[in-house]
């Protein structure tokens, strides 16, 4: 009793029914997607959308892929942000990409140049970064789909092993 109010005390799984609807919900997201191929595509797709060269989108889109397809949204975000640093190594090669794709030249990536740049005022800073941003986007696009099969690939290959060899011991022990 606080100011002479009761207050109920704190019961992690409370009885009303907003809590219960909050509670399946969670639930619900947990379980879905958890077939062996539901958590392929999951992995596959988050580590895809998880080197996209902008920041927070690469959460988002998990997100929204998740919903959408019915995957597992923890497994999804895990994913997202373990292959986190993959994004900041797959900038430069995905910008080199784009700028390949639309017939540019490279944008020089050296000390000198980028304090060049920092001498600029802000509106040509700002141009220059979206235009580099803009060719890492036009590469992942192209690149999204091969490294969603080579992900989809590697995962698949990898969950079917365990099977695979206890089927082959299975085998193996009736042989003898």
């Amino acid at each position: 009793m606080y100011n002479g109010i009761q207050y109920r005390r704190w019961i992690p799984f409370c009885r009303t029914s907003w809590d219960k609807g909050i509670r399946a919900w969670v639930v619900n997201m947990l379980r879905s997607g958890l077939s062996p191929r539901g958590i392929v595509i999951a992995a596959a797709l988050a580590l895809t959308f998880s080197v996209f060269p902008f920041c927070v989108l690469p959460s988002l889109l998990c997100i929204g892929a998740g919903t959408l397809l019915g995957l597992n949204q923890p497994l999804m975000q895990v994913v997202n942000y373990l292959a986190a640093p993959l994004q900041i190594a797959l900038f430069i090669p995905f910008m080199r990409l784009g700028e390949a794709v639309y017939g540019l030249t490279h944008f020089p990536l050296t000390v000198s140049t980028l304090k060049a740049s920092l001498r600029l005022d802000a509106f040509t800073i700002l141009g220059t970064i979206g235009t580099a941003v803009w060719h890492a986007i036009a590469g992942w696009t192209i690149g999204a789909p091969l490294l969603f099969v080579l992900a989809y690939a590697i995962l698949h290959a990898t969950l079917r092993l365990p099977a695979l060899n206890r089927r082959i011991m299975a085998e193996a022990s009736h042989a003898c």
